[in-house]
């Protein structure tokens, strides 16, 4: 768990290191998630993920805007 790791690790290094872990922890977890719904062969799932891809760029475009047309008041 991050924050036990963090209470070993308190510098800046050391905290950099449990991130990394964890980054890598959760990696894992998401690739045997992937595999186990047939990863690339499974169609649905493809769809699903470009779609989502499509979703986020287009929420990240308007709040992109949005905190332009904030800042420029």
């Amino acid at each position: 768990m991050l924050s036990n790791c963090f209470k070993q690790n308190s510098s800046t290094m050391g905290m950099n290191d449990c991130y990394a872990k964890e980054y890598q922890s959760w990696d894992s977890e998401l690739n045997r998630a992937y595999n186990a719904l047939g990863g690339s062969n499974n169609e649905g799932l493809k769809i699903a993920q470009r779609d989502w891809i499509r979703f986020r760029d287009s929420q990240l475009n308007y709040l992109k805007a949005e905190f332009i047309a904030f800042i420029n008041k």
